[in-house]
């Protein structure tokens, strides 16, 4: 699933296109906003990144935000249940690792998993320090909210050495998750 975060922005993530709503207010530091209506969510993150709005249509990724070939992120929704949050999570994780395994080759090590707070949300967090089979390395973290039976996913990545600035990044860009609608 990162796999695809990450060959995206390698690739260079496609053509930038521009959010599907611009009116409301980017989080402080961060200047552009992504709303997808559909799902009734925005976030906000740095207008210099790349958005390909997928919001429009049925995928399940929503939008791709990337910068260049260092980090990048991609939003998905997810069929969920209402209460389970750790429990899809562990799921999750376990079927994240063993696919990006499978694709990747290498080692992944396992940083940090549990509950938290995700700005005004309650969300599920876990990072891995992925070294793949080509030698390069990267920290994937992921992010999962759950609202209603739907469950929000953001697969970030970043090239290992630059952690310690992305981390942060992704941390202020998943905090500014708004909902939009009812839940």
């Amino acid at each position: 699933m990162a796999a695809l975060v990450l060959f995206s922005c390698a690739r260079g993530g496609g053509q930038a296109e521009e959010p599907a709503s611009t009116t409301e207010e980017p989080a402080a530091g961060l200047d552009a906003v992504f709303t997808d209506a559909r799902h009734g969510y925005r976030i906000s993150y740095p207008a210099e990144w790349s958005l390909v709005d997928h919001s429009g249509s049925g995928r399940l990724i929503r939008a791709d935000i990337s910068r260049g070939r260092t980090a990048g992120l991609q939003v998905r929704v997810q069929a969920g249940s209402a209460g389970a949050l750790e429990e899809f999570a562990n799921r999750y994780c376990r079927g994240f690792r063993e696919e990006m395994l499978s694709h990747w080759g290498g080692t992944m090590e396992e940083l940090e998993r549990g509950l938290r707070l995700i700005g005004a949300n309650r969300g599920f967090r876990v990072s891995f320090h992925a070294r793949r089979r080509q030698g390069d390395q990267w920290l994937l973290v992921n992010y999962l909210v759950s609202r209603g039976g739907e469950v929000l996913v953001f697969q970030c990545g970043a090239r290992f050495e630059e952690r310690r600035h992305y981390e942060d990044l992704f941390e202020r860009i998943v905090a500014s998750l708004q909902f939009t609608g009812p839940g």
